[in-house]
């Protein structure tokens, strides 16, 4: 890869491939050293049995090479090795990246990741200097789903700093949170002035009652600048036709709203 000074975003899909060991992976990575204009990358690692904790570390600390990388995602979807622990030491790497604004973290069926995880993750997005996007998938099912209030509303307002955050995508299907937090994500919205683009995935959250789903509803009507909406509210026993009507109204609320996307299944 000698002519890749250019290069400015690369995705590794290495996902469920055994033959991908510590080495393997710090290699690739180095071997693209010479992409100096490098600013966004992806990595796909999920189902990888054979990248431990040090390979991470050691993949993360090669990654340090970029000075001017401003988009970072992972993709650990599946990764039984990935608990809380494993968050803390990655998300200790964001605040390195210096002009880091956008991080993407996939850990969808991490059964292994609790409230504590979350907390690191806070804990390592609040010493960034600026975030406009932020995307985390913890849908880990209902059957090993840790995931409380305690994580979540850790998180909600460790992005209250970063005012010019414009892109937020929660994805909780099937965790335990309740009223309370959807209290908190909901303070924390209106409060984010730039925000114009919303997912959340709540489906199978049955700890939400009507009034949580209600009050979400009566949020999005004030959120008058979203460009688009995307809501997962499957399998939420709650949702009835006062909810409807509310939601409604909501919509009727957002004169700019692009794009929407609305999942009620039962």
């Amino acid at each position: 890869m000698k002519n890749i000074k250019c290069l400015y975003n690369l995705e590794l899909s290495l996902a469920w491939n055994n033959e991908v060991t510590n080495k393997v992976l710090v290699t690739l990575i180095k071997s693209i050293f010479k992409a100096t204009n490098l600013k966004r990358i992806t990595l796909k690692l999920g189902g990888c049995r054979r990248v431990t904790k040090l390979g991470l570390y050691r993949s993360l600390h090669t990654l340090l090479r970029f000075p001017i990388l401003k988009n970072v995602a992972f993709a650990f979807n599946g990764c039984k090795k990935i608990e809380d622990t494993n968050l803390r030491m990655i998300t200790s790497f964001f605040p390195k990246w210096r002009h880091l604004d956008r991080i993407g973290l996939n850990l969808s069926d991490c059964r292994y990741v609790k409230d504590d995880g979350l907390c690191y993750i806070a804990k390592g997005i609040g010493r960034l200097h600026d975030l406009k996007q932020f995307m985390l998938n913890v849908n880990i099912g209902i059957r090993h789903n840790r995931l409380t209030n305690r994580g979540f509303c850790k998180l909600m307002p460790s992005l209250l700093k970063f005012q010019s955050l414009s892109d937020l995508r929660l994805e909780f299907e099937g965790s335990q949170i309740n009223n309370f937090a959807m209290e908190t994500y909901c303070e924390t919205i209106l409060k984010l002035q730039k925000l114009t683009y919303l997912e959340l995935n709540i489906g199978s959250c049955f700890n939400i009652s009507s009034s949580g789903l209600h009050l979400l509803a009566e949020t999005l009507a004030q959120r008058t600048k979203l460009t688009g909406l995307v809501l997962n509210l499957g399998f939420c026993d709650n949702i009835n036709v006062i909810w409807m009507r509310k939601f409604k109204h909501a919509l009727s609320q957002l004169p700019e709203l692009r794009k929407l996307h609305l999942d009620l299944i039962q």
